[in-house]
């Protein structure tokens, strides 16, 4: 109870005081250990109290008057001060006065139909957690420390809920760490009542359980906390992770909103309602929560520049953007051409105009030549006649053909012509300078296969897909020099050190030894199985103390941060 009344001898407690020089009686008031918890005392014991003053009367003990003394400073504490130390109770719902150190919902009450947990709604003081707990609580939470304001139970509900979230933000650290300090605040801040209101509460199997709250967040924290995460990409299917978590929310409002929507039975989300205020309105003593919030781009918890193309480390030095030059281009028709093609085509064009012009020009030529120069043909007989002065000679029947049809000298084309120029005189260069051409011939291929000097053969894939100048080389670098060079094994094949795999020989009829795989068992495939089976368990080891390695390296960093 808030206030005890103890009737107890005088010598039943060391150090005692009785309330009179005769009384019997000893008052013991005890003050309620959390303002929030409203006085169990009830009008029952102040009946009470009012029988045992009449009893002390009618006994005529002496110093009724400090037991009246007592019993008004009980009355005066249960009317003045009942309202702020109890719960207002008003509409069916539980008002817990905020103070820090204390929660508004604490432990698990009872479950939904589909197995999700109901918290209960206890205004409890936090308690501080044992070693092992606390341990615990820092691998997922690292910013809480000491009180807590959750149970084992809670906890473990915390972590499986948050881990159908890791893989669509594990790609951001920084998106992941503000996401999850969200829920963890929500769960298990040492000042819960601070920000958190029950505002609705349901009754399942006698226990009054967490049906809806009003999470009080401030506009910077939810401003920042969305920037941190809406350009993550969920890398399996390359798109973004606030299509899955957010339901492609715009901004922080639609995104709190959406984690706060109470789930339907058999589906993914919370059990109770998660209203997000933007206003506290006549909320007395309210603190919205303004915890750290990491920016995708810093150093300690940063993020790739395809998940945080805002950082200034993508668009500072380090990762200079591409310039992107404006392309020049010529629309014609429906067709768009750039500027370089165009232009390529119009000297073609131009080349093609003057070499069919002076083709025409030469070919036209040619003919008004061949003409000016042809003379008539004279007549057989006229010339027969002037070169014998009119006598006919005796072989005057026989002509000669050469006579009567002359032979025309043919005209070779321009190109025969120049082939036929030039390769007579290349010919005959060559043949008056053997000295001069063999030199030559061995100088200049020799002057250029200078450059295999510089001559390297490329080993690595990825300088032969990426460029190196890009934005992805860029990253990777970056990546590099500040973390570590990124491997991924696939697999890894053992083979047997004498380059032949263990089988089994069987000898055929035709006395050929042939050779099976070693698919049986035998003594020697078991102990190389053996073998690998340690070297498995090996490997899995290696990858379990890397992956704790990078845990503590991830936690270490986000309290030096918290730190500084």
């Amino acid at each position: 109870m808030a206030e005890q009344f103890t009737p107890e001898s005088p010598t039943s407690r060391p150090g005692a005081r009785a309330c009179g020089p005769h009384s019997p009686f000893r008052f013991v008031f005890q003050v309620p250990p959390s303002p929030f918890r409203a006085p169990a005392r009830d009008w029952e014991s102040v009946r009470e109290e009012m029988a045992l003053v009449r009893r002390s009367r009618r006994r005529g003990i002496a110093g009724g008057g400090a037991v009246l003394a007592a019993v008004a400073v009980t009355l005066t504490q249960l009317f003045l001060f009942l309202p702020s130390t109890s719960a207002q109770q008003f509409n069916g719902t539980s008002r817990v006065v905020p103070a820090e150190g204390y929660c508004s919902m604490y432990g698990i009450c009872s479950h939904r139909s589909d197995g999700k947990v109901l918290n209960c709604v206890n205004a409890t003081k936090a308690f501080k957690p044992d070693t092992l707990f606390s341990t615990r609580i820092q691998s997922l939470c690292p910013t809480i420390t000491g009180d807590v304001c959750c149970t084992v139970e809670q906890f473990d509900t915390l972590h499986q809920q948050v881990q159908q979230a890791i893989p669509f933000l594990v790609g951001c650290p920084a998106c992941l760490r503000n996401f999850l300090n969200l829920f963890c605040e929500m769960s298990c801040s040492p000042n819960q009542s601070l920000f958190i209101n029950v505002t609705s509460v349901k009754q399942v199997n006698n226990t009054m359980t967490v049906n809806g709250i009003d999470y009080y967040v401030t506009s910077n924290y939810g401003e920042e906390l969305y920037d941190s995460c809406k350009d993550v990409k969920f890398g399996s299917l390359n798109i973004r992770a606030m299509d899955f978590l957010g339901g492609s929310a715009k901004t922080y409002k639609e995104w709190l909103a959406f984690l706060g929507r109470q789930a339907k039975l058999n589906e993914i989300g919370s059990p109770y309602l998660i209203t997000f205020p933007s206003d506290i309105g006549g909320s007395s003593g309210v603190k919205p929560l303004n915890a750290t919030i990491y920016s995708c781009g810093d150093p300690s918890l940063g993020c790739s520049c395809g998940d945080c193309p805002s950082s200034s480390v993508c668009m500072g030095s380090l990762l200079p953007q591409l310039k992107r030059e404006t392309s020049c281009s010529v629309k014609m028709g429906s067709l768009k051409v750039k500027c370089l093609d165009f232009s390529l085509l119009v000297v073609y064009l131009v080349l093609l105009c003057i070499f069919l012009l002076w083709a025409f020009l030469y070919r036209t030529r040619g003919r008004t030549g061949m003409s000016s120069q042809t003379k008539p043909l004279k007549n057989a007989e006229d010339k027969f006649q002037s070169s014998n002065n009119g006598q006919v000679p005796d072989n005057s029947g026989q002509m000669s053909e050469a006579t009567m049809f002359p032979v025309q000298p043919a005209h070779p084309s321009v190109i025969q012509t120049y082939m036929t120029t030039f390769f007579r005189k290349h010919g005959v260069f060559v043949t008056k300078r053997p000295l001069l051409v063999l030199s030559v011939s061995l100088l200049v291929p020799t002057l250029l296969c200078i450059g295999l000097i510089h001559f390297k053969v490329e080993t690595r894939p990825e300088k032969l897909w990426v460029s190196s100048g890009s934005r992805a080389a860029d990253e990777k670098q970056y990546f590099d020099s500040h973390l570590a060079p990124f491997y991924r094994i696939e697999q890894k094949i053992f083979r047997h050190a004498s380059r032949r795999s263990p089988c089994h020989c069987h000898q055929s009829t035709h006395n050929h030894r042939r050779h099976y795989t070693p698919i049986q068992p035998t003594h020697t495939t078991t102990i190389a199985m053996s073998d690998l089976a340690d070297v498995q368990a090996a490997l899995a080891t290696i990858m379990a103390l890397l992956r704790d390695l990078f845990t503590i390296v991830q936690t270490l960093s986000t309290m030096i941060a918290d730190n500084s």
